[in-house]
């Protein structure tokens, strides 16, 4: 490369030209010195230029190789990850890539779907069949949403799917790419169901034997201490000393007092009220003890409609308004408490709300250590197995309120408290 350069500054431009034209007319010979070095430039020339195309062709191979490579194991994660699922749009939503774990959840072979619209396949839930732009290409959609919807088999089966929805876009936002990740959650919401049915059943069972020894309460120690009690006040009567009497009057408040814890014991086990009156005249007898216990203005608000529940709802209710004024008292700090007894449509709603210092609702619901965490997860939990629902509206400093509603029992009347 020197002596080309050496020779460029040798011969300008245009004497090269002259000399060429020389030389091609035979009127003109280079030097036979000159005529080597400019050669071996030439051949040096060339050979630099075949060396850097080597190069960038051994670069080409090698990332060619990366690539290859790269593919392969993404390939292998998508088409072999045994418990997700995964399908692939293109930007006219067509599928574009369907994988082995896609094939198992939903009988269809990828054959059958690859290259396919996908609001051809009705098998796929709606968020997946949905177009991501409009007519006017304008993106319509977000570019990550993760949601549970059901997937119809091939077979008529249908099976809850946990999606995760990612969508690609060019810098105008249009979506150029869409990949739906899903995990099958079948069997987890059925063993989620069953545990919500033991968790009912467990709490059925505990009802039934609350009332049972309220009952015994009642029937044997209670009665047995008003008869003993009208017993010494009639012995009482009858006796002169002055210091028999003061015995006999500290012996009659003793079993005051006791029965007195008894009846309070019966009441917390299960209230008399609850099946002698009803749900609502228990919750405003419940309402008047917390009033009178505990110095807060219980409110209760009650639209007399008729609102038929059976007795195991009967008592979670009881329970869970309970439950939902215990923690008023232990944790918000709150002054005033109103309680709303409501028919909604077919349903039944109990709503507590509160003027105290609110809370996170998550982090309680999913803390365990946490005694009014767990509370409104059971809570939930049950709500949820008689086919209701708890809603926590909440912001810290601004009180809360916990609704719980409850499909109505109008085919059980005869059983309905």
């Amino acid at each position: 490369m020197a002596t080309f350069i050496k020779m460029h500054c040798l011969y300008s431009e245009e004497s090269l030209i002259e000399n060429h034209q020389q030389i091609c007319s035979g009127g003109l010979a280079l030097p036979e010195k000159d005529s080597l070095e400019f050669m071996a430039a030439i051949g040096f020339a060339v050979a630099a230029f075949l060396l850097i195309v080597f190069a960038y062709g051994v670069h080409l191979l090698n990332s060619s190789r990366r690539l290859r490579k790269a593919q392969r194991v993404s390939t292998a994660v998508v088409e072999f990850t045994p418990a997700l699922m995964m399908i692939v749009f293109d930007h006219e939503n067509k599928v574009v890539a369907f994988n082995k774990s896609s094939e198992t959840v939903s009988g269809y072979l990828a054959e059958e779907i690859i290259g396919k619209q996908a609001r051809e396949m009705s098998f796929l839930p709606h968020i997946l069949r949905e177009e991501d732009e409009d007519q006017q290409g304008n993106s319509r959609s977000q570019n990550f949403i993760r949601t549970t919807a059901t997937l119809r088999l091939k077979d008529g089966r249908e099976r809850s799917i946990e999606w995760q929805i990612q969508s690609f876009k060019d810098h105008e936002g249009r979506v150029e790419l869409k990949i739906a990740s899903g995990l099958d959650i079948t069997e987890l919401k059925i063993a989620q169901e069953k545990l919500r049915a033991l968790t009912a059943k467990l709490s059925a069972a505990e009802d039934r034997e609350r009332k049972r020894i309220s009952e015994e309460l009642h029937d044997r120690i209670a009665e047995t201490l008003i008869i003993s009690n009208r017993k010494i006040t009639d012995l009482k009567n009858q006796l002169l000393s002055p210091d028999s009497g003061k015995s006999l009057d500290e012996l009659n408040h003793v079993i005051q007092e006791f029965l007195k814890r008894a009846r309070s014991l019966i009441f917390d086990l299960v209230p008399p009220v609850l099946y002698d009156i009803g749900l609502e005249a228990a919750v405003e007898s419940l309402a008047a003890n917390f009033r009178k216990q505990h110095h807060i203005n219980v409110i209760l608000e009650d639209d007399r409609q008729e609102k038929p529940v059976n007795s195991d709802i009967a008592i979670f209710l009881y329970k869970a308004v309970r439950e939902l004024l215990l923690n008023v008292v232990k944790h918000s700090q709150a002054t005033e408490v109103h309680i709303e007894l409501s028919r909604v449509d077919d349903s039944y709603l109990i709503a507590v709300q509160d003027n105290g210092c609110g809370f996170s609702p998550v982090s309680l619901l999913f803390d365990s250590e946490n005694s009014r965490g767990f509370g409104l997860f059971n809570i939930k939990s049950q709500a949820e197995y008689y086919k209701g629902s708890l809603e926590i509206d909440n912001a810290p400093e601004k009180g809360t309120r916990v609704a719980i509603r409850i499909p109505l029992d109008e085919n059980n009347r005869e059983e309905s408290v």
